[in-house]
């Protein structure tokens, strides 16, 4: 079952099928019709339908936004089963790197060796990250993102696409890097952070 039929759900779902992991369901408020064809589509979080479906298989949350993946996830720990980690066959994962339950590693990602990769994390398309990183839970990176070696990434953090966090930085959690910036050294407060160097957006 994947939680969310937006775009990232389904990726998620190219995914799982390239796995040979069939999906069952998508499960989504805001939609009213599967955005795949011969997927079915359950409106509702708290409905009869989904309740019957989450007794019978592991899911995956596959929101983007941070905060709601938290939320959903939070909401849902008494019944949904999360599934291991989905790790595209296109993404390359080295040896020794270990990823939490339903984190999701898409398309072109590059995790390197001896890796820490919490849980409910999304890796995005084309991410490299470098050895020794630790991303902790709830993390997201946009497409193309860079994370430096021995660099971490505290709870709920967002990276967005193209952006670099260096080596050795640390970054505080639920900060949110934006496009395209630059992190040069460890960011210690919560914040929105912009440009190269990065700064926050006051």
């Amino acid at each position: 079952m994947i939680i969310g039929a937006s775009s990232l759900g389904v990726t998620v779902h190219a995914v799982a099928e390239t796995l040979g992991i069939s999906t069952l369901v998508f499960v989504d408020d805001h939609k009213a019709t599967s955005p795949v064809e011969g997927v079915r589509l359950l409106v509702g979080m708290h409905s009869p339908d989904t309740a019957e479906v989450l007794r019978r298989c592991p899911g995956i949350v596959a929101i983007g936004r941070t905060e709601d993946r938290l939320r959903i996830s939070t909401a849902m720990k008494e019944r949904l089963t999360p599934c291991r980690a989905i790790i595209s066959p296109a993404a390359h994962v080295a040896a020794g790197s270990t990823l939490g339950l339903g984190s999701i590693v898409l398309p072109g990602a590059v995790v390197g060796p001896q890796c820490r990769i919490g849980a409910h994390c999304i890796i995005g398309s084309n991410c490299t990250i470098g050895a020794f990183a630790s991303i902790a839970d709830y993390v997201t990176l946009g497409s193309g993102c860079n994370i430096g070696a021995e660099s971490a990434l505290e709870a709920g953090c967002h990276v967005g696409m193209g952006a670099v966090v260096n080596p050795l930085c640390n970054v505080v959690a639920w900060a949110k890097i934006g496009s395209l910036a630059a992190v040069t050294k460890s960011i210690t407060e919560p914040g929105v952070y912009i440009g190269a160097p990065a700064k926050v957006l006051r």
